[in-house]
């Protein structure tokens, strides 16, 4: 006879079972799916681990998502509505929308560590960006080149760092600047010379929260960014050398 029958047929109980799956009150979990059952749920198991079998043994509508990284969560369906349920040591259920409002952007990073795409993958011979800029800096930019400036252009990007502000349109870049400086990237890949590329943060941000939300249901989640910052930005944080450079008439 198995160990598993042997502890069935005479209760028996062994060091190695979850003690985080048996509950001091199981029957409010029986017979209905509410917000209150799942947060009883939740403080009674403990753990991740405790509130999957919980959600298992009791009959839950729940869906766990796994992400690329270590990160887990269980949607449940209960009376009230849909609960994210994260995985951790203190697994608690929020309202969707309000779960995925409350996360920061390091939280955000965990759940999506590969959100940005390697820039140069997608970069051909003959691609340009463009850069956007004022009369009196272009002799310096003539002779040294670009280099990153500590410029934010909002509140929401104040904490990107020194960069090199890039549109993907010379249109963009000239509607803010009288002055565009053409980058020829394409060049600048084929010597070898690639430096660091990244979106704008709060647009980043914004499409990982909207991810979140479409990946949870919320198909109409939407989330604004600050009139200024486009998607389109790319920003470079490293220096790009005269050679690269052409200013436009």
């Amino acid at each position: 006879m198995s160990w598993y029958a042997t502890s069935n047929d005479e209760g028996q109980e062994f060091s190695f079972m979850d003690e985080s799956t048996r509950m001091e009150s199981p029957e409010l979990f029986h017979s209905r799916h509410t917000l209150e059952s799942l947060e009883s749920l939740c403080i009674e198991t403990g753990g991740a681990l405790g509130v999957e079998s919980g959600l298992v043994k009791y009959g839950y509508d729940y869906e766990k998502i796994q992400f690329p990284g270590p990160q887990f969560l269980f949607v449940v369906t209960v009376k009230e509505g849909k609960f994210v349920v994260p995985g951790g040591r203190d697994p608690w259920p929020s309202e969707v929308d309000d779960w995925i409002w409350s996360l920061t952007s390091l939280d955000l990073y965990d759940y999506f560590p590969d959100i940005e795409e390697d820039f140069w993958e997608n970069v051909g011979p003959g691609a340009r960006l463009y850069h956007g800029t004022y009369d009196e800096r272009i002799e310096s930019i003539k002779e040294n080149g670009l280099e990153p400036k500590e410029e934010s252009r909002g509140i929401d990007n104040r904490a990107t760092g020194p960069g090199i502000f890039m549109s993907q349109s010379a249109e963009e870049a000239e509607y803010s600047y009288p002055i565009v400086i053409e980058i020829d990237v394409g060049r600048m890949k084929q010597d070898g010379y690639m430096p660091p590329m990244e979106g704008e943060e709060p647009v980043v941000e914004a499409r990982m929260r909207e991810a979140m939300a479409w990946r949870l249901g919320l198909t109409d989640f939407r989330v604004e960014v600050e009139s200024g910052i486009y998607e389109s930005t790319v920003i470079c944080r490293g220096k790009i050398p005269p050679k690269y450079l052409t200013v436009l008439e």
